[in-house]
This record gives structure tokens, C-alpha cells and sequence, in this order.
């Protein structure tokens, strides 16, 4: 959401609201049949163009559908987080999908996004219920997957030995 605050000195009102029943009309160019994220983590502006990167853990697509709304909710395939990074216009409050991904694996809770320096897409599913365990994995778009032990948050840093 936007809030009026004007360096501290607007008055708090909501100016919109992004997501499921919000201000803004998705432009669902891959008909996604539940386009709008939930539950996310993460939601950082990665350019001044209005671009929106986040982790969508998808707990509301997720979960079975009330009773009586038939098959609302995820398909058999798409169960699982996805990386997002939204483009919007507070011009025209259109959202369009610049990456929509399934990240092949589900995170009810937690969860990282992080554009990287060569262009890559840096994900990181922290909570993933693989019984007997709970597993995180890192998961670069265009690069690798690790799998590692539960985590809540993580970032990939181009070297242990220098920020650059």
C-alpha cells in the first residue's frame, strides 16, 4: 500500500492498495487463474521505473477453496511459492507480471527476494516441509539451486571477502 506520508508530514491516509482486492487491475498476461500474490515477504522497489520484487508464498492460493466456491484455489500444479517481480503505473493502476515464477517448491511462512548484479533473481523458500525435515532452499533464476537446513531470510553475496 501507499501511504501519505510526505517526509512526515502527510496526513497517514492510504492513497492504494496492491494485491487481491485492491486499486490496481492485473494485467494477466499468462492467465494465471490466482495472478495476485499472498502472504509475501520481501517487497522491495528494484528500479524507479515501479518495479515490485517479492516472495509470494501463495498461502491464500494455497489453501483448499470455502465450501461451495468449487475449484478456486491452486491447480495440482501450481501448489508452490513463486518469485515475483511486478511492474506497475500509478498512471493507469495497471500491475503487469515482468517474472511470475513457480519456484517448484512451497513455504508456507518467511521467504527472500533479491535482484543480483548480473540480472539474476535471487529466491530463498525458508520453510519447506519435506518430512521428516523442514529444508530451505536458495534458488537463483538463470543460476543454481542449494539446498540447505531451514532458514528465514537470505541474500547472496558476490564474495565472503568484499561487499563489491
Amino acid at each position: 500500500m501507499k501511504v501519505s506520508f510526505s517526509n512526515g508530514d502527510g496526513n497517514g491516509n492510504i492513497l492504494w492498495r496492491m494485491g487481491n482486492d485492491g486499486d490496481f487491475n492485473f494485467n494477466n498476461i499468462a492467465d494465471d487463474p490466482w495472478p495476485w500474490f499472498s502472504h509475501q515477504h520481501d517487497v522491495s522497489l528494484i528500479d524507479n521505473a515501479g518495479t515490485v520484487l517479492l516472495f509470494d508464498n501463495g498461502d491464500t492460493r494455497i489453501s483448499p477453496p470455502p465450501i461451495g466456491l468449487g475449484s478456486i484455489g491452486c491447480e495440482p500444479l501450481d501448489c508452490d511459492s513463486r518469485g515475483m517481480a511486478l511492474q506497475f503505473s500509478e498512471a493507469t493502476m495497471t500491475v503487469t507480471p515482468l517474472l511470475s515464477l513457480d519456484l517448484g517448491v512451497y513455504s508456507s511462512a518467511d521467504g527472500s527476494a533479491q535482484m543480483l548484479t548480473n540480472g539474476n533473481y535471487f529466491f530463498q523458500a525458508p520453510l519447506v516441509v519435506v518430512p521428516p525435515s523442514v529444508l530451505g532452499y536458495a534458488i537463483e533464476i538463470n543460476g543454481v539451486e542449494v539446498q540447505g537446513p531451514q532458514g528465514y531470510r537470505g541474500w547472496r553475496m558476490p564474495s565472503l571477502y568484499s561487499l563489491n
